[in-house]
């Protein structure tokens, strides 16, 4: 889902070799895998911009959230932890709209 910089590089190279395990199939039929006549990879310029901007927004694929039953994370611990998987930047928002919420509910609990 994302790396997260609390995680190790062992954790996180670990919990991708299980991911990989246990999900990853490769078509080796596909015509798309022969590197001479796709130097750039399998994937068009198209997908890799929308999985860039996906990335970037911070978007979850319906069957990557955390209550999917089809979700391939729901054995790895460092998916299924909210603030692990967010970026520093998605975390440190998530922190500022935690302590805003905050102070909005005490400050009403103070003019009750």
């Amino acid at each position: 889902r994302g790396w997260s910089p609390f995680q190790s590089s062992k954790d996180m190279l670990l919990s991708m070799r299980r991911f990989l395990e246990c999900n990853a199939r490769v078509d080796l039929t596909n015509e798309r895998n022969n590197a001479s006549r796709f130097p750039g990879g399998a994937f068009s310029t198209l997908e890799r911009q929308l999985a860039q901007l996906g990335s970037l927004c911070e978007l979850v694929p319906l069957d990557l959230r955390l209550d999917s039953p089809a979700n391939p994370y729901q054995n790895d611990p460092w998916a299924q932890q909210e603030e692990l998987t967010q970026s520093s930047l998605g975390a440190m928002l998530a922190r500022r709209r935690a302590k805003e919420q905050q102070a909005a509910a005490a400050a009403a609990a103070a003019a009750a």
